[in-house]
């Protein structure tokens, strides 16, 4: 019984940070027009850089990066660029150079990145919560809205705003 109680409040407080504590859309928007030549440069190198599906703070995907011919100089920039950005969480899409690493490539899966995230923050924990940031994306496939600050998840899911051409800011929830 105290266990439970115990992942009771843990779930409470998850929950709790999950919806709280992001940048603000206007933050955000502000943040893209001040550092658009940066972030267009991360989505550049991320896109040459095809077998690479993540740049975290202090981790790759795949763990050994130099493998995809990733180098430790290329991450320093990619971390560098992402702080510049506001983006500590950095930058994550997947293609199917890097599904081929581990075995089939997963369904619908091509070899162009898209979306492309770079995740400015995030809040909750591993199973649950939320994260916000820049999405890059010729194909969008999520549902569109006016003002992020203003979605009140009640499942699972991912909301986009335009910002510009393939630019959008995104708000994901995991429950």
């Amino acid at each position: 019984m105290r266990a439970f109680t115990l992942l009771f409040h843990l779930g409470v407080i998850g929950s709790g940070l999950a919806c709280g504590g992001l940048p603000k859309d206007e933050q955000l928007l502000k943040d893209f027009q001040n550092h658009r030549a940066d972030l267009e440069t991360l989505v550049r190198m991320f896109q040459e850089d095809k077998g690479l599906g993540r740049v975290g703070d202090s981790f790759t995907r795949p763990d050994e990066p130099q493998k995809v011919g990733v180098s430790a100089e290329r991450l320093r920039d990619y971390r560098r660029l992402c702080n510049a950005v506001g983006a500590p969480d950095c930058i994550e899409g997947y293609a199917a150079a890097f599904d081929r690493l581990f075995g089939p490539v997963e369904a619908g899966r091509s070899e162009t990145k898209d979306p492309i995230w770079i995740h400015a923050a995030s809040r909750g924990l591993g199973i649950s919560g939320s994260s916000k940031g820049f999405m890059y994306s010729t194909d969008p496939r999520f549902e569109i809205v006016a003002d992020l600050d203003r979605v009140r998840p009640r499942r699972s899911g991912t909301w986009i705003r335009h910002i510009d051409g393939a630019w959008y800011i995104y708000f994901d929830y995991e429950d």
